[in-house]
């Protein structure tokens, strides 16, 4: 696929991050962005990346808990010197998407970054995703490539990649290789993407992406060996925290 008219893009760039949903399995008693992970919440360990990163302003997308957690992310934001603007997701209990969509409008930008609230990503990963940025209308996925380093790989959400994009992307794809790290950029391609996908009934950001992917406008970008880690089980709670200290946010800027 020729990406020749996709030059790099330069920070500061916004960032929206979907903190909507329950988290239900990760059951720390508290709003799972607001979980500690080695001693720092979700929320300002993901707010921490967007400053290394120079990100220029946060979106975040709330449901569950709306008022707690934009509480706790406007303390975070203001002791990290980040701007931020929180958006209640109408219908946010639908899935994913919808919350993706309600904060991805309040952008109202060319470009931006797309990360999960409960997935900790390296610096490095919004550098690469910069330097590799989407086709017009299109949207760009950090990948790893190397499924034995992702943790909880059954629960993953998977790729298939061909050469610099992805052509599929699901939690159950039998033909895959790659693992999708929670980090997007994305043009407002990605907003009309979802607004398809809702009228058609389908509420998850996947099924706004998987539009774009099988029309040749998804690229992968891959940042195989930069740290990363979703955080949706009390399990990989505690293997984030075994790896916090000698690697995230340590590595890759």
């Amino acid at each position: 696929m020729d990406y020749a008219f996709a030059t790099p893009v330069r920070n500061p760039l916004p960032a929206v991050i979907l903190a909507a949903g329950r988290g239900a399995r990760l059951r720390s008693g508290v709003p799972k962005p607001m979980t500690a992970v080695a001693g720092r919440s979700l929320l300002r360990r993901v707010l921490e990346t967007c400053g290394e990163a120079g990100v220029g302003r946060v979106v975040f997308a709330l449901g569950y808990e709306a008022d707690l957690l934009e509480r706790h992310a406007r303390e975070t934001a203001d002791a990290l010197g980040l701007a931020i603007d929180c958006v209640r997701a109408p219908d946010w209990e639908k899935g994913n998407g919808v919350s993706a969509h309600a904060a991805a409008r309040a952008a109202d930008a060319s470009h931006f970054y797309l990360l999960m609230g409960d997935h900790i990503v390296a610096p490095g990963v919004l550098a690469a995703l910069a330097a590799s940025p989407p086709p017009k209308g299109g949207v760009a996925l950090a990948v790893d490539l190397d499924p034995a380093a992702v943790h909880d790989l059954d629960d993953a959400t998977k790729v298939r990649v061909r050469g610099d994009h992805f052509d599929a992307i699901g939690k159950t794809l039998d033909d895959w290789n790659g693992v999708d790290t929670g980090a997007f950029l994305c043009t407002h391609g990605v907003v009309t993407a979802l607004d398809e996908a809702q009228r058609r009934g389908r509420y998850q950001l996947s099924d706004g992406i998987r539009t774009l992917a099988g029309a040749g406008l998804a690229r992968a970008v891959d940042v195989t060996g930069l740290p990363w880690i979703d955080v949706d089980t009390l399990d990989a709670l505690e293997e984030a925290e075994r790896r916090m200290r000698p690697t995230i946010g340590a590595a890759a800027r």
